[in-house]
């Protein structure tokens, strides 16, 4: 072990971690997670899945479901902190549950009913740097007011009082621990207990309860968590939510863990543990998180280096274009998640290993957004040959075809009484600019010119019925819900 300053770290990990449960001593293997480069991949296969509409979430407050979180933690590189051989159902999904609030939280996605839908900051994201749309995220999530982390300590209830807020705001403790990160020397392992210790000693404190007696395990009567004045077991829970299911799951920190059960022994003095119904033996399923370190993402994320530099990019060439305008995978454990959602997204899929671009797959991409310079990209960065003239030529009809109209703006549909009246109104050099014939019996008003039509017509001396209300939530800046 080193110091540097105040903060003791490691000179190395040790390679499994001894535990005293139950009068018996126990040998777990830690594991070691490199989050940067999964977090990066990640954020790509999130975004392009809530593009596709594929994940849902809670219409009443955003959380995705157990299924929803099932789905995603097989998309992720290199799966969720827990996989779910041989690990226990109370532990659940962690990842998987952060990244759809995350990008809720941050204003990247919002719910649209039960499936999540990008925003125009989404849609720009998938265009963007991805390590500073890590920054961003990272940065916007400490003020955020979607989720309290602490909430997610499903075992400790209380949280939501009929009488008085229970808990203080969750913005007002990330700061701290975000000045607490701050203590860190990136590239370093040091343990969670040393980074609370060390924050404690430079002053960085907060509470998550502002009535702690109202919390409580399992027992309301008994259970309660009032004796715990200092709040260490409550802050220890929060910090441990903070840092690895925020923090890691973007990829700001690297952790090292071992399972929950029996990791941490602060909760055996409470009177109620294991009465009733528990079956557990850890309280919140971020027990098992010991070290952290600051890797050079989480560096740049944090402002601690003005650039992030990510290690040597292995070779992406995953697959090959032939001039049939067909792509054969050629590496496809390479291929990424966010790698195959493209694929989806943009040709017809033949076989695991075979996929095939067509103009009516290309259009339909275009149609929810997708250029054709996206494509173009996307292909010559992962093609193990260079792209064939046959396909290039494909992408350019894609382009000729999904440019040639641009979306106006809503208009309305007039019915005139005969060809006379309708004649009276397009003919009329004033209305040029506000209106065109449609057929022989109909005008149409163009977008926004609906105010100066109404006044025209009036001056004609005409009007339409109920057209005032109709372009109501146009004119005053309202969207219709039902479109």
């Amino acid at each position: 072990m080193s110091s540097e300053g105040d903060m003791k770290y490691l000179g190395r990990l040790p390679k499994s971690i001894l535990l005293d449960i139950k009068e018996k001593t126990v040998e777990r293997e830690l594991v070691v997670r490199n989050t940067s480069s999964s977090a990066l991949n990640n954020l790509e296969t999130v975004l392009r899945l809530v593009e596709g509409g594929k994940i849902k979430v809670s219409a009443k407050n955003g959380r995705p479901p157990l299924s929803a979180q099932r789905k995603l933690s097989k998309r992720l590189q290199d799966g969720d902190w827990y996989n779910e051989n041989g690990i226990p159902e109370d532990i659940g999904y962690i990842q998987a549950f952060a990244w759809p609030v995350l990008l809720q939280g941050t204003g990247l996605a919002k719910a649209d009913g039960n499936i999540l839908k990008l925003t125009n900051r989404g849609k720009k994201a998938l265009k963007d740097h991805f390590p500073k749309v890590i920054k961003d995220t990272w940065s916007k999530w400490q003020t955020n007011k979607f989720l309290d982390e602490f909430s997610r300590v499903d075992l400790i209830k209380g949280q939501k009082s009929t009488r008085g807020r229970t808990l203080y705001a969750a913005h007002w403790r990330r700061p701290v621990l975000y000045e607490g990160l701050l203590l860190c020397t990136p590239g370093k392992w040091l343990s969670v207990n040393e980074l609370i210790r060390a924050m404690h000693d430079r002053g960085l404190e907060f509470d998550v309860a502002r009535y702690a007696w109202k919390l409580y395990v399992e027992d309301a009567n008994y259970g309660h968590l009032n004796e715990y004045e200092d709040q260490t077991m409550i802050k220890m829970r929060y910090v441990l939510a903070y840092l690895f299911e925020y923090a890691a799951t973007l990829g700001i920190i690297d952790v090292a863990y071992i399972t929950p059960d029996g990791a941490l022994s602060d909760y055996d003095g409470l009177w109620a543990w294991g009465s009733g119904d528990m079956i557990v033996n850890f309280l919140s399923r971020y027990d098992g998180l010991l070290f952290i370190r600051i890797n050079p993402l989480g560096a740049f994320a944090m402002e601690m280096t003005d650039t992030y530099e990510a290690g040597p990019q292995k070779s992406r060439a995953v697959f090959t274009v032939l001039p049939n305008h067909d792509i054969v995978v050629t590496d496809a454990r390479s291929l990424s998640p966010a790698d195959r959602l493209f694929l989806e997204k943009t040709c017809l899929k033949k076989s695991p290993v075979l996929w095939k671009m067509t103009i009516h797959t290309l259009l339909e991409a275009a149609q929810d957004g997708t250029t054709t310079e996206e494509i173009r990209a996307f292909l010559e960065s992962r093609s193990t040959q260079p792209i064939p003239g046959t396909v290039t030529t494909l992408l350019n009809d894609t382009n000729k075809r999904s440019t040639g109209f641009e979306y106006a703006g809503r208009s309305h549909l007039v019915a005139c009484k005969d060809t006379v009246v309708q004649k009276l109104v397009t003919t009329d050099a004033k209305f040029s600019k506000l209106c065109r014939p449609a057929g022989e019996k109909h005008i149409v008003i163009l977008p926004g010119k609906e105010k100066q039509f109404m006044t025209a017509l009036l001056r004609l001396g005409y009007v339409v019925p109920q057209l005032r209300e109709r372009i109501r939530p146009i004119s005053t800046g309202k969207r219709n819900s039902s479109l």
